[in-house]
């Protein structure tokens, strides 16, 4: 138990380092994908899974765009890593990374 808990010490000291190393490109990264209505409605909805169909209807009346337009913005923002995908095709979920 003792090992577990230095080894996820030393990888949050990790992940901080990097954190602030790389601000200025992750701050970058950030502003490019908020930019887009629908990316940021998605991204303001997802502190927790949520199902797609779920995450699709909400962000499409957020970002007053259709629910296509958001099904369609969801492989870029895995394939990004900003989010993560779990579950069967038919009962998909998604919740943000936090890298951004």
């Amino acid at each position: 138990m003792a090992a577990d808990e230095e080894i996820l010490k030393r990888l949050d000291l990790i992940q901080a380092t990097l954190a602030l190393a790389f601000a200025p490109q992750l701050d970058g990264a950030r502003a490019k994908i908020r930019a887009d209505d629908v990316s940021a409605a998605i991204l303001d909805l997802t502190d927790e899974w949520i199902a797609s169909k779920d995450l699709q209807d909400e962000a499409a009346k957020k970002a007053s765009k259709s629910a296509r337009s958001v099904r369609d913005r969801l492989p870029e923002l895995v394939e990004q890593r900003v989010l993560q995908a779990r579950g069967s095709e038919r009962r998909m979920e998604y919740r943000k990374t936090g890298l951004i």
